[in-house]
């Protein structure tokens, strides 16, 4: 004899009885992924890279020509460069109690620092890469004349606020004080200019 009501097909079961949906092995990053390719217009290939996840590791395809092949080095340089340049500004910023470093973060109206004799984390090489910037700017004293941003207005859109390329595109002229800035920052890197002393 069979028993009364409707027969339980096979398959795993949670303990309340509802069946479990199989689970589909697909990759985690497949949104991030797709968004990439969507926004920022990257291939399938490239979206796979961290690069293609910030700004600056985007700009590096119009800086750097042939990125991948001869100038792979000059490409590793000047994410190095960027990176770094964001990483000792937000330290710096934080522990100088100014808050993140965003738009906000620099209104001089809005943000009062901590005051007191507290030393201040990374300020000596913030200041280093603070003055390398002033001399792309002194050296390219045009860019007064044509109002353009300065270099550090635009390597700090670019690596600290991750200004959005696709909304706001660098001209050609910002892209050369953009390299050229970064350039700088580069050479003033503690271990390229402790082996450059060498």
């Amino acid at each position: 004899m069979s028993k009364a009501g409707r027969r339980k097909s096979g398959g795993n079961r949670y303990p309340n009885g509802r069946k479990r949906q199989p689970q589909k092995e697909e990759d985690p990053r497949k949104v991030a992924l797709e968004a990439r390719q969507r926004v920022f217009g990257v291939s399938e290939g490239e979206a796979k890279h961290t690069e293609a996840g910030y700004t600056l590791g985007r700009l590096i395809r119009s800086l750097v020509p042939d990125y991948k092949g001869a100038n792979k080095q000059q490409a590793m340089h000047f994410l190095m460069a960027g990176n770094d340049f964001a990483e000792t500004m937000r330290v710096f910023m934080l522990s100088a109690g100014l808050g993140s470093p965003t738009p906000v973060a620099l209104d001089p109206n809005r943000v009062r620092g901590r005051g007191g004799d507290k030393p201040v984390i990374g300020q000596a090489k913030a200041y280093l890469y603070l003055d390398a910037l002033k001399e792309v700017d002194r050296i390219n004293y045009q860019l007064v004349k044509c109002k353009m941003p300065s270099a550090l207005e635009i390597v700090w859109q670019v690596c600290v606020c991750e200004r959005d390329e696709t909304l706001f595109p660098l001209t050609p002229a910002e892209m050369g004080v953009l390299r050229e800035g970064l350039n700088r920052i580069y050479d003033k890197m503690p271990h390229v200019a402790e082996r450059r002393a060498a």
